[in-house]
């Protein structure tokens, strides 16, 4: 993908309308008030699009095991603030445009990563169905506990009463 010249570009489109002009004066006022944050990216073509990890955790193949695993500690929150509220019904505010927030508690807390930001790089290695295996059955025996303990009523035991 190579850059143009801005004044080689055609056609650049501001809201709904196509702007075609080779005016760089009027090129650059158009892109300097349809930019939010100061900052212009030209590029001389579609940009290809990546996933974060944690969307890819559902294009990956051979490691369900593992996807699981992650995947139990999902989390989603609405984002009122965000989000297009609709009318009152039955008393409960509704919407009608729904911003959801997916969060991970084990990835998040446990390992400090912020999988579902789009603005983080991480590398993971995705553990094969068979690695998963292999390596759970190894220290599964690591993990014993006692039997569930019946609920005893303390008070009664010690005979006190309130």
């Amino acid at each position: 993908m190579t850059t143009k010249n801005i004044i080689d570009i055609p056609n650049i489109k501001a809201g709904t309308k196509l702007h075609p002009t080779q005016k760089p004066v009027e090129l650059m006022k158009i892109l300097i008030e349809n930019s939010s944050n100061g900052v212009i990216h030209i590029l001389g073509g579609r940009s290809t699009f990546y996933p974060n990890i944690y969307e890819y955790l559902d294009e990956v193949q051979g490691c369900d095991n593992f996807v699981k695993y992650i995947k139990k500690y999902e989390t989603q929150e609405l984002d009122t603030k965000n989000s297009v509220e609709g009318p009152m019904i039955a008393g409960k505010v509704t919407y009608l445009d729904s911003v959801m927030i997916t969060g991970n508690t084990i990835t998040e807390r446990r390992m400090g990563a912020k999988l579902t930001s789009e603005d983080s790089t991480y590398t993971v290695f995705f553990p094969t169905d068979e690695a998963w295996e292999k390596n759970t059955a190894v220290i599964r025996p690591c993990f014993n506990y006692i039997d569930a303990v019946p609920y005893w009523d303390l008070e009664a035991v010690a005979g006190t009463d309130k």
